[in-house]
């Protein structure tokens, strides 16, 4: 539990998913020039830092989508058992957050990815989500879901989503196809027993 990620633990998730290093950089090369040390791992749910920066991220789901179509999940459910909670720090300063929530059907759900506006742009999100990326395959889940709007706002979160190889799906789980909604997938590759890694069989629904 808790374990940070390590620059080997990007390396090798790299080579899995097949994606360019560049997309797997945990941090930003502005970042690492200024010193500054970028950390990944579980935290508690209910820390006041973390809670603060959910609930930060539920009002700006409010403010940029319709009421009926926010799906963020409030600080209580943060601390359900299904789902577990990631923080990034810079340094000892806590600079993001993401959930990962268990689907019960070999599959789990990216939820509360938000990074604090003054450390926008500097790679954090990316290694948030890098981190529950490497999380699901160790899960052995077939794929990795996500939720997400359309508009501006999103456009940002939605192109980090494309760079590491979500694409466009139907509505997954409860959620139910909207003009508001997007639903997005990245397929995990299956490890077999001895350790190789095989693309999923083509019987998987599109």
């Amino acid at each position: 539990m808790g374990a940070t990620t390590s620059a080997a633990g990007h390396l090798e998730l790299r080579k899995v998913l097949n994606l360019p290093k560049a997309n797997m950089m945990p941090f930003s090369p502005a970042l690492a020039r200024s010193g500054r040390r970028l950390a990944i791992s579980q935290c508690d749910p209910a820390d006041a830092s973390v809670r603060s920066l959910a609930e930060f991220h539920k009002r700006q789901m409010f403010d940029h989508s319709p009421a009926d179509y926010v799906f963020a999940l409030g600080t209580a459910e943060l601390d359900e058992p299904d789902i577990t909670v990631w923080g990034a720090r810079v340094d000892d300063e806590l600079a993001g957050i993401i959930a990962l929530r268990d689907l019960q059907d070999g599959s789990g759900e990216v939820k509360c990815m938000r990074t604090r506006p003054e450390f926008l742009r500097r790679g954090v999100a990316r290694a948030l989500l890098t981190a529950v990326v490497s999380e699901s395959q160790g899960r052995a889940y077939q794929s990795l879901f996500l939720e997400t709007g359309r508009g501006p706002a999103f456009e940002p979160a939605i192109s980090l989503y494309m760079s590491m190889g979500f694409e466009d799906v139907q509505a997954f789980a409860d959620y139910e196809e909207s003009a508001f909604s997007r639903f997005l997938r990245l397929r995990l590759p299956i490890s077999s027993k001895d350790g190789s890694v095989a693309e999923q069989a083509s019987r998987d629904e599109p």
